[in-house]
């Protein structure tokens, strides 16, 4: 942990010291699909308000297309129907997802904003996350 705190702070924002949202915000969009603690947050924001910076990352991430999971009931849908860990108290995890292809469903999926989101690869381009309001209850 005490590299990855090394690291944001060299690499978030050259030549000025990041603030602790842009650490936290950083630390989802670099380490996805890896559950990430309440410690981790507040570790990484070198301060105590780790669920506030969370909140302040869903935000600006998911212009992205990263979505920041956590323990809310479509959070665990989400992650559920996308293969990914489900989490515990005080754990969230980003993940970056794109619109899936036209064409027969794909495996892991959910549903949302009236399209099916798969989990995205390096080559899918970057485009605004869904509103998770709009996943499906049986997703």
């Amino acid at each position: 942990m005490v590299e990855l705190v090394a690291l944001l702070r060299r690499e978030v924002a050259p030549g000025r010291r990041p603030g602790a949202q842009g650490r936290v915000n950083e630390l989802f969009r670099r380490v996805q699909g890896t559950r990430i603690t309440t410690t981790a947050v507040s570790t990484v924001a070198m301060q105590a308000d780790g669920a506030r910076r969370v909140r302040g990352a869903r935000a600006v991430l998911g212009r992205e297309g990263v979505l920041v999971l956590g323990r809310l009931p479509t959070d665990r849908r989400v992650a559920r129907s996308l293969g990914l860990p489900q989490l515990g108290r005080g754990e969230w995890l980003g993940v970056r997802v794109a619109r899936a292809a036209d064409g027969p469903a794909p495996g892991a999926s959910f549903e949302a904003d009236g399209r099916r989101w798969v989990v995205a690869g390096p080559d899918d381009p970057v485009e605004p996350a869904p509103d998770l309001r709009t996943v499906e209850a049986g997703d």
